[in-house]
C-alpha cells in the first residue's frame, strides 16, 4: 500500500491490488486511490489497532494536525488469536 500525497496533505492510498489489475496507461492515480482512514500524531497508539485491518499489515501513514503526511509506522506483527 502506497500513500497519495498532494502539496505535503495525505489524500488518499493505493493497494497493491489496485495497481496490478489497472492497464497500463488506461488508469490515472485517481482511479486506483482510496480513501483511508487518518492517525494523526497525537492519537492514542490504539488508533493504530483500530486502522490495522484496512492497511492489511501494510505500514500506517500518519499526518499531522493540518492532514500533512509526516511519515507511517509498520505495524506490530500479530499473536495467533491476538485481535
Amino acid at each position: 500500500m502506497a500513500p497519495v500525497v498532494d502539496e505535503g496533505v495525505l489524500v488518499g492510498v493505493i493497494r497493491r491490488s489496485a495497481t496490478a489489475s489497472a492497464t497500463a496507461g488506461a488508469m490515472t492515480v485517481e482511479d486506483v486511490m482510496e480513501t483511508a482512514p487518518i492517525v494523526t500524531t497525537t492519537d492514542a497508539r490504539d488508533a493504530l489497532d483500530e486502522v490495522a485491518e484496512f492497511f492489511e499489515g501494510a505500514p500506517v501513514p500518519i499526518v499531522d494536525g493540518s492532514g500533512r503526511f509526516v511519515g507511517s509506522v509498520d505495524q506490530p506483527p500479530r499473536l495467533h488469536g491476538e485481535k
